[in-house]
């Protein structure tokens, strides 16, 4: 249960570090409502909700403790590794191939051995995010 409870406060922890990072960027205009800033916070909040929720859950919860050898702390850091690739990869490579690439390794990451599902759901993703933000919104993508 303290493995547990350790990762939910190093996601809660991470989060708190992006919106840190979040801050900075600039404010909504006059002509535009919402501002850059408005989906990251909206998806932060969130995660740290969701965390919080999966906290109180582990406590109010009677689940008999995890032995020492079923840690999966490794495949924790393994993820934030991958998030944190990511947001360097969006800078370097692209917002498209950097998504493709972040998906894919999550999905491999949370064990996801098909193949199909491993090449279609990066691809679906980012083609929906591509068509609902850049034809029907008219958001430029990088």
């Amino acid at each position: 249960m303290k493995k547990e409870l350790s990762v939910q406060a190093i996601i809660i922890a991470f989060s708190g570090l992006m919106l840190y990072f979040v801050k900075e960027l600039p404010e909504p205009t006059g002509a535009v409502e919402l501002g850059p800033a408005f989906f990251p916070k909206l998806i932060l909040y969130f995660i740290i909700l969701l965390c919080i929720l999966q906290i109180l859950t582990i406590t109010l919860s009677n689940h008999k403790q995890m032995s020492a050898g079923d840690s999966n702390m490794g495949s924790v850091m393994l993820l934030i590794a991958n998030m944190i690739g990511y947001v360097f990869g969006l800078e370097i490579i692209g917002y498209q191939l950097s998504t493709l690439i972040f998906i894919s390794l999550l999905l491999a990451l949370l064990g996801v051995r098909n193949y199909k599902i491993l090449i279609s759901v990066p691809l679906v993703s980012v083609l929906i995010i591509f068509v609902v933000f850049d034809w029907m919104l008219n958001v430029p993508m990088p």
